[in-house]
């Protein structure tokens, strides 16, 4: 049996056995694509990732065009609060 696993941020609570993202008690939804993403930031907190690197980790053997991770992107900031001006959790790297 696996152990339950949760990774707190912030106020958030990343919940990767249950696939879901929290904020106190509530739920925020997340398409797959974008926790999958999010969990790799978690995971690599600290660190820059790079957009091949998630591209390859998320859709691994698939051809997706870029406009796909901005989408999760876009997704994970509106549920963080986050914006790319003023960014706590996501930050973005011009040109890596």
């Amino acid at each position: 049996m696996s152990a339950h696993v949760v990774i707190t941020f912030g106020p958030f609570q990343l919940d990767l056995t249950a696939g879901q993202l929290m904020r106190g008690d509530d739920v925020l939804p997340l398409r797959p694509k974008s926790f999958a993403v999010l969990s790799l930031l978690v995971h690599s907190a600290g660190q820059l990732v790079s957009k091949e690197s998630l591209m390859q980790t998320v859709w691994p053997n698939v051809i997706v065009n870029e406009q796909a991770l901005k989408n999760c992107i876009r997704e994970l900031r509106k549920a963080l609060g986050d914006t790319p001006r003023n960014s706590e959790f996501i930050q973005t790297v011009h040109g890596r």
